[in-house]
């Protein structure tokens, strides 16, 4: 998620049917969030407490590497507050894709795939090599299949590239460029 992970779930205080207050701590830095989206599945489990009670927040992550992050309920009464539950995330800042073929067309080669950089949701500069000599695009095709998967970045990080190369035989590398914190991914080489 740009600029973040998202963390969501819901929370219920037995003691009242209004919605409580969650607190989520990425290492020791925390956020508030109530939970009082609908949640319809949780209405369904504990009727006498109603729907809203979902909670969906997306917190910063300065670092990169392995971070922590817990939630943790609010008693909205006496008592103690509840943990919620705890993950250990591992946060990357370097783009991520797939290079899904490299196939010989009539004027060269063509590379077909797709690449997100974490830090942002726009589409990203591609490098292609075709034997060490470099071609510069942008992956902000269409790929319908990558919006349900990385909802916060959208469909368009797809590409297809063709590079001008003669019939002979070619190592083709593809790089997805890093626009933020992080390294350049290379995201494979094959040889055609």
């Amino acid at each position: 998620m740009p600029g973040g992970v998202r963390v969501g779930g819901w929370a219920i205080d037995p003691e009242s049917v209004d919605p409580i207050l969650v607190h989520i701590y990425v290492d020791s830095d925390g956020v508030a969030t109530t939970a009082d989206a609908r949640r319809q599945d949780v209405g369904n489990v504990f009727p006498a407490y109603g729907n809203n009670h979902g909670f969906d927040q997306v917190v910063e992550t300065p670092s990169e590497g392995a971070t922590r992050i817990c939630a943790w309920g609010i008693n909205s009464g006496p008592g103690t507050q509840t943990l919620l539950g705890c993950r250990v995330v591992d946060i990357g800042h370097s783009p991520i894709g797939s290079l899904d073929s490299v196939r010989r067309t009539s004027s060269g080669v063509s590379v077909d795939g797709w690449a997100i950089d974490p830090d942002t949701a726009s589409a990203l500069t591609m490098h292609v090599y075709v034997d060490g000599v470099a071609s510069v695009e942008i992956a902000g095709l269409s790929r319908l299949d990558l919006a349900p998967i990385f909802p916060a970045y959208g469909k368009d990080h797809g590409f297809s590239i063709d590079v001008p190369a003669d019939s002979g035989p070619h190592a083709i590398c593809v790089y997805a460029i890093n626009q933020r914190e992080g390294a350049h991914t290379l995201l494979g080489c094959r040889g055609i």
